[in-house]
């Protein structure tokens, strides 16, 4: 129920009782400054849900990008730690195939001794 339809409520109550000019002036004022006050009071309210609306989303763009930012770090370590595995694999594997050679050699050698 708006004021102004309160208002007309007591006036028409009251309709035995003559208001003065001035009084219904008054009183319509009052309820139309209390409309507009109200109405501004909700206008800063829709305001501010969309701030947060917006700081929200803007949060959530700053979460995706740090998780896919986390993402290719974790993805370069992977790399990294794999192409460190390849690198000390040849350290590992030649002295494997020398010593093969080696011992291929000691065979070769006490057959022909």
């Amino acid at each position: 129920m708006s004021y102004t339809s309160f208002f007309h409520c007591i006036y028409q109550k009251n309709g035995r009782v003559p208001l003065g000019k001035d009084f219904r002036r008054s009183l319509y004022g009052i309820s139309f400054c209390l409309e507009v006050v109200t109405e501004k009071q909700l206008r800063l309210v829709q305001v501010e849900k969309d701030k947060e609306i917006q700081v929200q989303k803007e949060l959530g763009v700053q979460v995706d990008c740090l998780t896919q930012l986390l993402h290719q770090e974790k993805r370069k370590q992977d790399e990294q730690k794999a192409q460190n595995l390849e690198a000390l694999r040849p350290k590992y594997i030649a002295p494997r195939k020398e010593r093969f050679v080696l011992d291929g050699d000691r065979e070769e050698l006490r057959a022909i001794k």
